[in-house]
């Protein structure tokens, strides 16, 4: 009888030793259920803010650019309405020198005497 005793003794400590390794084991799923769920999330909120990141630096690429384009566009525009005007003002002079050129050779040609 004493042999029951003992087993039943050392049964029912088994079997509590047993509810508590359950009892842990419930807690250990719950704590890795919610690091998973933690985990999840940070991994959308990380790939969401990389797509932010990632379109904002592209935007300000693409104005970044647009800008500098159009700088450089004016730049070019101004130098092209300079050399017009260069070329403008190069071909008056030539004309005047010409002109004036036409007027000695006239003038020569009037003073000369003819034959």
């Amino acid at each position: 009888m004493e042999n029951e005793l003992t087993i039943s003794a050392r049964l029912s400590e088994l079997e509590k030793q047993v509810a508590e390794l359950k009892g842990h084991q419930t807690q250990s799923d719950h704590a890795i259920t919610q690091g998973n769920r933690l985990t999840i999330w940070q991994f959308i909120s990380f790939t969401l803010v990389m797509a932010g990141t990632l379109f904002g630096t592209l935007t300000w690429i693409s104005i970044s650019l647009r800008e500098e384009l159009r700088a450089n566009r004016d730049y070019l525009q101004s130098e092209i309405k300079q050399t017009r005007d260069l070329i403008g003002q190069t071909e008056r002079n030539m004309n005047n020198r010409f002109e004036d050129l036409r007027q000695v050779v006239l003038s020569q040609q009037k003073q000369a005497p003819k034959k």
